[in-house]
Order: C-alpha cells, then sequence, then structure tokens
C-alpha cells in the first residue's frame, strides 16, 4: 500500500570509473529536515564521495531532478573517458556506461567518415564530449548545445583538453546551420542524433542548400 507521504523520491548515484570520484544526488519531495546530519552521515558512509546534492522536487512533476542545490563538495565528478578529461554533472550528457563509451565513439566517427582536414558539425552536443572527441581526428567541429549551461560545458571542456580546433553555439540547430552556410562556412559532415529531440525538418534543409 502507498500512502505517498514519504519525504525521499529517489536517490541517483555516480561513480566515476577512472577517479572513482562518487556524486549522491537525493531527490526529495520537500526540505531535509537536518542538511548537516545528512551529510555528516553520507560523509562516514562514503569515502569516494565528493559531491553530495539535493534536488527538491514536488510530487506532482514525472521529472526526479528539479532545482539542484549542491550540500557539501562540488557540483561535478571527474572522468576520463579514451583520453579525454570531462566533468560529469548530476544531469547526465553522456551515455550511462563510460566504459563502453570509447567504442560508441569510435561508431560515430566511423558512420562519419570524416578526413583530417574535414569541417564535422555536431547538431546536438550536449557538454562537448563528441566534438572535443573528435577533434583529434579531423580539422574543425562546430557543436550546438541546447543550453548556455551546456554550452559553457562544452568550452571549459575543450580548455581542459587543449582543444582549439572547435566551437561552440548554443539553441536553434536549424538557424545557427543555415547562418553558418550563408556565411560560406565548409560542412563535410554532420551528427544529428539528439537524446532529447528529434532533428528537425529544417535543419536538414539548411544542409543541403
Amino acid at each position: 500500500h502507498t500512502t505517498r507521504r514519504g519525504l525521499v523520491r529517489g536517490l541517483l548515484v555516480q561513480t566515476a570509473a577512472v577517479s572513482g570520484e562518487v556524486m549522491v544526488v537525493l531527490s526529495t519531495v520537500a526540505e531535509l529536515p537536518d542538511r548537516m546530519a545528512y551529510v555528516r552521515a553520507m560523509r562516514e558512509a562514503l569515502p569516494g564521495l565528493v559531491s553530495l546534492i539535493l534536488s527538491i522536487q514536488p510530487r506532482h512533476t514525472p521529472e526526479v531532478l528539479g532545482r539542484l542545490h549542491l550540500l557539501w563538495g562540488r557540483l561535478y565528478i571527474e572522468e576520463e573517458i579514451d583520453g579525454i578529461h570531462l566533468r560529469l554533472f548530476a544531469r547526465p550528457s553522456i551515455p550511462p556506461t563510460p566504459r563502453a563509451t570509447p567504442a560508441w565513439l569510435e561508431a560515430i566517427a566511423g558512420a562519419l567518415a570524416a578526413g583530417g582536414g574535414d569541417v564535422i558539425l555536431d547538431a546536438a552536443c550536449e557538454d562537448g564530449l563528441v566534438p572535443v572527441w573528435l577533434a583529434r581526428r579531423t580539422g574543425r567541429v562546430i557543436g550546438i548545445a541546447p543550453d548556455r549551461e551546456a554550452m559553457h560545458r562544452a568550452w571549459e571542456h575543450a580548455r581542459l583538453n587543449g582543444v582549439d580546433n572547435c566551437l561552440f553555439y548554443t539553441r536553434n540547430p536549424a538557424r545557427i546551420t543555415a547562418k553558418l552556410v550563408e556565411r560560406g562556412e565548409r560542412i563535410d559532415a554532420a551528427l544529428l542524433t539528439s537524446r532529447r529531440a528529434p532533428a528537425p525538418p529544417a535543419l536538414f534543409a539548411a544542409l543541403v542548400e
């Protein structure tokens, strides 16, 4: 029997495969009675903990994560995937299997079949993992992030990895792509896959002009 009177909606845990760092996100329907007691208990229970976050989300929404509040540590954990240094945040931007991600990246590179001097467009680059990884294999990569926060993280990932042949924009991939084409930007291959929404017809139209 469900009473619907509980406080906790869920507990999300991320562990970095390489660094071993741990992030815990507690999702609740209301404020914690004693934040500091919870922080102390979690720090004692998890030696690798570097990020402890609270998400207060009312029960009427299906989303587990609401507004995030940092209780202790930092907002991300450090990870390395196929030689790329990454910062993983509470809302995941990469596949949930870091050890299999290199094979996923190789499959993307194989499908694009881009050469060393080509320009690649990633129309849904999230936090920049794919563009930063592809930048080692091609001339230049243009990434379009879903929002400003993701764009700033993409730029930061490029900086952390010493990558200077990536360029990032945010929002409305179709409009940005159309403007790039109008300016005479050459796009040799494009990655249109997104976990959020399918590519709009206007994006395809901008690419074939």
